[in-house]
């Protein structure tokens, strides 16, 4: 029969180490959850994506051929400034260039779990050792979302960077920090456009809160410029340096779908006729939310708007035209890590959304043959689902948490 009591046989060295156990086991049990992760990203440090070997790869050999001020010069690729300068700067490492641009991505996602522990912190007024344990450690449960990993450390894409930007942002609006909150953003942008998504929710906010000015949004075309600059130093035109999304990646697309698991995967994939169209739907999906919102404007709290964030991502997913299977990164993380602990019953639109997003990166990277036809209908479904419950809880005032509101 066990006793409770400590047997005698217990030395002191055993009474120190179960003390020591008593006293850190969650600082060791938070140091084995990242180091496993950690292993997990430096086990992909070697692989390289067909994006790596068509694009990556040729853009780190031409900075290593002609130096860091020439290749900014000669222009790279088709991402803007920032991301070209870290390619350059790693381009004259002596390590792994393939691993050092996974790594690249990867360190934001370590830096995307603090400030989800930070939003959960402050959305929840958790003053309590054990509340701050059970967020952090739920926080860091983003790292180990498959898609997550693949993107960064085994994909190697940089969607982890600017959905690290655009969090923070959040962060940094929901504390009323606006100057703060929009240069995140807009240093987010200067990383990726897909940035610009989260714009229609600043501008409903804007409308109905009137919390913060509208010169706010200035931020964006100044740091856009000054993020340009190591360019144009170093030797490039203004305009090529500053018309790099415009001519680098809107007109390189011509198909309404880019393998995302949106309505254009149902068969609707003429971009001549549907690209206009497909834009002034979802200005008018956006328009009617606007409306919506300010006629329940009292009932919006940071659920409802953090909510109609994620909801404004994932409608341009679906609507715009040209849409790659990694654009609702952002989405998918902040639906998985925050909106499911305020409103359990997304559960299952949020896991069809994951699941269908792992099965895209599976289908890219591995080569497996899916049927992306199921695919998006199960996606639409999901996405339509999502839209149904933020409707629903924003005009019956439900699942409210009276902890923060922006204001």
């Amino acid at each position: 029969m066990i006793r409770n009591k400590r047997s005698n046989s217990c030395t002191k060295i055993d009474t120190a180490i179960h003390g020591f156990i008593d006293r850190y086991f969650f600082y060791i049990l938070v140091a084995v959850i990242i180091l496993t992760s950690l292993y997990n990203r430096i086990s992909f440090r070697s692989y390289s994506s067909s994006d790596i070997e068509k694009f990556v790869g040729p853009w780190l050999m031409h900075y290593e051929e002609l130096g860091v001020v020439e290749g900014l010069r000669q222009g790279v690729g088709n991402y803007y400034i920032p991301y070209n300068v870290c390619l350059a700067l790693i381009s004259q490492l002596p390590f792994s260039h393939v691993a050092l641009v996974g790594m690249l991505s990867w360190v934001f996602d370590y830096l995307i779990v603090f400030y989800i522990y930070k939003i959960l912190v402050s959305v929840f007024c958790v003053n309590t050792v054990a509340g701050r344990h059970k967020y952090l450690l739920w926080s860091l449960c983003v790292l180990f979302l498959p898609y997550v990993m693949l993107n960064g450390a085994y994909w190697k894409q940089c969607d982890g960077i600017y959905t690290f930007f655009l969090i923070a942002g959040l962060y940094y609006l929901m504390k009323d920090h606006f100057s703060c909150a929009f240069i995140l953003f807009a240093v987010g942008f200067s990383f990726k456009q897909q940035v610009i998504f989260i714009i229609p929710f600043l501008i409903i906010l804007y409308v109905v809160k009137k919390s913060y000015s509208i010169l706010q949004f200035l931020w964006f075309p100044v740091v856009y410029i000054l993020a340009g600059l190591p360019a144009v130093f170093c030797g490039r035109s203004v305009y090529d340096t500053y018309t790099v999304y415009l001519t680098g990646q809107v007109s390189a697309s011509k198909f309404m779908n880019e393998v995302a698991a949106n309505i254009y995967s149902l068969g609707l994939d003429n971009y001549g006729y549907l690209s206009k169209p497909a834009i002034l739907l979802t200005i008018v999906a956006f328009g009617v939310m606007i409306m919506f919102v300010i006629s329940n404007k009292d009932s919006m709290d940071f659920y409802r708007w953090a909510f109609l964030a994620v909801w404004c991502i994932e409608t341009c997913y679906m609507f715009l035209p040209a849409m790659h299977d990694r654009y609702d990164y952002s989405a998918l993380v902040l639906m998985t890590a925050i909106l499911v602990l305020l409103n359990h019953k997304i559960i299952i639109p949020v896991v069809i959304m994951n699941f269908v997003s792992l099965e895209l990166y599976c289908r890219y990277l591995f080569y497996y043959e899916m049927n992306i036809y199921c695919l998006s209908i199960a996606y639409c479904a999901a996405y339509f689902w999502i839209s149904y419950e933020l409707i629903r809880v924003i005009r019956n005032r439900e699942c409210r948490p009276e902890s923060v509101i922006i204001s």
